[in-house]
């Protein structure tokens, strides 16, 4: 377990949530909008950002083409926390 005492699961969820949220702030999107360009509903991202779902690869794949990005660009790179 970290020592936060956080689960591994939930700093994970936390690092995708994080990305989510600055990727979409960088382009000037709301949920709504960042929702309708994944053809996700805008309370499915919400739920994401506040890290009470857990996202799919599927989904994910999905916000990164609505976002323009990388798949990679929406996880965290060091998974040694």
């Amino acid at each position: 377990m970290a020592k936060s005492g956080k689960s591994f699961d939930n700093l994970v969820r936390s690092a995708v949530a994080a990305k989510i949220r600055a990727k979409r702030a960088e382009a000037g999107l709301s949920q709504e909008q960042l929702g309708a360009r994944a053809r996700i509903h805008r309370t499915y991202i919400g739920a994401i950002e506040r890290c009470e779902k857990n996202v799919t690869a599927v989904t994910l794949a999905k916000i990164a083409r609505a976002l323009h990005c990388k798949l990679a660009d929406l996880v965290p790179e060091d998974l040694s926390f």
